[in-house]
C-alpha cells in the first residue's frame, strides 16, 4: 500500500502573511496554536498543561485555540484552575480564507493528538508558512514533521515530553529560526501539487508495469501444459 498526502499551495500557504484574527484576540508577539476539534482523543488536556507549565505564566506567549466542540467548556475550566485563562485565546472556527494568515502569524503549530484520528493536512500548510510544528508520534502523522529539522516529534499523550518541547522551543528563537526555514523549504521541494501528482504518476506507471508483468507471467504459466503435451506427442510417435 502507498499512501499519498494531498498537496499544499505553496504561493497561498507561505511566510509573511498575518491575520486580523491577532488583533481582535489581542494576540501577543508568540502564539502557539492549535486547531481542529476539541474532541477526546485530541490530547488538548495535555497541551494545556504544559503551556500553564512552562510559558503560561509570561505576557509575550498565548495558546490559541482554534476551533469547537463537546470538551470547550472542561478546557476552560481546567485553564481556570492552572491560572492560565488570560493567557489562553479561543480562537473559534476557522474558514479556508483565514488560515494562510493565522498558520504564518503563528510561532508554532502544535498538534498533541492520542491516536491517528487526525490528518496531517494543516501540518503541510502550517510548514509551507514557515510555521515550525509540534507533533504527536502518531503513526498517521509519522514522517511528516522532521525531529529537530522542521519542529519536534513528541510522545503522544506525555505530559513531560510535551513540556520538555514547549520549553525548547520557547528558549531558543535561533532554532525557532532554523525550524522555519527548514519547514518551508521541505514544503517547496516536496510538498506541492506538482510534485504529489509527480508521484502518483510514478506510482501508477509502477502499478501499471507490475500488472502487465504478472499478466505475462500468467500466460506463460497457461502455455506450459500444452507445450508439455505436444512434446509427449512426438516422443510416441517417434517410438
Amino acid at each position: 500500500i502507498v499512501e499519498l498526502s494531498a498537496g499544499v499551495d505553496v504561493s497561498t500557504f507561505r511566510p509573511g502573511l498575518s491575520s486580523e484574527r491577532c488583533s481582535r484576540h489581542r494576540l501577543p508577539r508568540h502564539v502557539l496554536l492549535a486547531m481542529g476539534r476539541m474532541e477526546p482523543g485530541r490530547g488538548l488536556e495535555v497541551l494545556v498543561e504544559a503551556f500553564a507549565r512552562t510559558v503560561g505564566q509570561r505576557s509575550d506567549w498565548a495558546l490559541a485555540l482554534a476551533g469547537q466542540g463537546s470538551l470547550r467548556a472542561a478546557l476552560r475550566a481546567q485553564c481556570e484552575r492552572l491560572g492560565v485563562s488570560a493567557r489562553v485565546r479561543w480562537i473559534g472556527p476557522v474558514g479556508e480564507e483565514e488560515l494562510p494568515g493565522l498558520l504564518g502569524s503563528a510561532t508554532a503549530l502544535l498538534v498533541p493528538a492520542l491516536d491517528d484520528d487526525v490528518t496531517s493536512q494543516k501540518i503541510r500548510r502550517a510548514m509551507a508558512c514557515g510555521t515550525p510544528v509540534l507533533a504527536s508520534d502518531v503513526a498517521r502523522l509519522r514522517g511528516t514533521v522532521e525531529h529537530d529539522r522542521t519542529g519536534l516529534v513528541v510522545r503522544a499523550g506525555d505530559r513531560a515530553a510535551w513540556i520538555e518541547a514547549i520549553s525548547r522551543l520557547a528558549s531558543d528563537p535561533a532554532r525557532r529560526e532554523r525550524w522555519s526555514r527548514a519547514a518551508r523549504a521541505r514544503a517547496v521541494e516536496g510538498m506541492t501539487w506538482p510534485e504529489v501528482t509527480s508521484r502518483f504518476e510514478e506510482v501508477l506507471h509502477d502499478v501499471v508495469e507490475e500488472s502487465m508483468r504478472r499478466e505475462a507471467v500468467d500466460l506463460d504459466g497457461q502455455a506450459a501444459p500444452g507445450d508439455r503435451g505436444h512434446d509427449a506427442e512426438q516422443l510416441r510417435s517417434a517410438s
